[in-house]
């Protein structure tokens, strides 16, 4: 079983989990590539929505990665952390 799914929510499709995690557990990874933010106001549009802000100038492009349907919550109860590691 995945530990996350996309499913519909309120404001369209979002990232769910699939269980119960224990504090520290690690939900999912979301991977893509780091762009810089002048690519995402040339390219706009859903590009933009769905790029997560990374660093100071720079933006995570999940692409088709599921990590593409996180949104944002007023009153989160988990938060990323950047395991950045090179292939």
């Amino acid at each position: 079983m995945p530990n996350v799914i996309v499913r519909p929510s309120r404001i369209g499709n979002g990232l769910f989990t699939a269980r119960a995690f224990a504090a520290g557990e690690t939900i999912t990874q979301i991977r893509g590539r780091i762009v810089h933010y002048s690519v995402l106001w040339k390219r706009g549009g859903t590009f933009l929505d769905n790029c997560i802000r990374f660093g100071p100038e720079t933006y995570l492009d999940p692409g088709d990665d599921p990590g593409r349907y996180v949104n944002h919550s007023c009153r989160p109860n988990t938060q990323p952390h950047s395991g950045l590691s090179r292939r």
